[in-house]
């Protein structure tokens, strides 16, 4: 519960990237309504379990957005590593490989070794990926600036933002935001 509230509490938008799991949300959200209505025999444990399956699908989610090669079994130290990151994103000293390597007690050697063989992709690119991940989310669903954007991501200035959002995406911030308004 407290990783998908640390990882979920600042993205703007629906956390539900999964098409199919959206309808099944709303039954379930419908059946804990209608089992405090009824008040039937063991409704609170029957709202208990649907709650833990509510949790356990917006982990789901939530992990949709990790590196792909992240699997359920992948090691506590790099998901903590992830987190970290996540956490520290808007703090580029937090997020050098010193600080990193002394925060988690991984020699500063193997930690871009570690990662990648862990992710498969390096440190620099997960930076990368989510920092567009934000920009993307902020784009879509706040009436943020793009300077605004930039600030908050230490970008040096708009166009920084724009050249490495534009390299990314094949366009600009401001087409980007365009294109998906106008699909909604």
């Amino acid at each position: 519960m407290e990783y998908i509230l640390m990882n979920a509490s600042h993205r703007p938008g629906c956390i539900l990237k999964n098409k199919a799991d959206k309808p099944l949300i709303s039954s379930l959200i419908e059946s804990i309504i209608n089992e405090n209505i009824n008040q039937q025999l063991y409704y609170r444990k029957i709202i208990e379990q649907i709650v833990n399956t509510i949790i356990t699908i917006v982990a789901r989610n939530i992990a949709l957005k990790l590196p792909k090669n992240i699997k359920e079994n992948t090691g506590e130290t790099v998901l903590d590593l992830l987190h970290y990151i996540q956490q520290n994103i808007f703090d580029p000293a937090n997020l050098k490989s010193e600080k990193l390597s002394a925060h988690f007690g991984i020699s500063l050697n193997y930690l871009g070794r570690y990662f990648k063989k862990q992710t498969g992709e390096t440190m620099q690119q997960y930076i990368f990926n989510y920092k567009m991940r934000l920009i993307e989310t902020r784009l879509i669903h706040s009436d943020m600036r793009i300077n605004e954007i930039a600030y908050e991501l230490n970008y040096t200035d708009e166009s920084h933002l724009n050249k490495a959002f534009k390299k990314h995406k094949g366009v600009s911030p401001s087409e980007f935001r365009k294109k998906n308004l106008q699909g909604n």
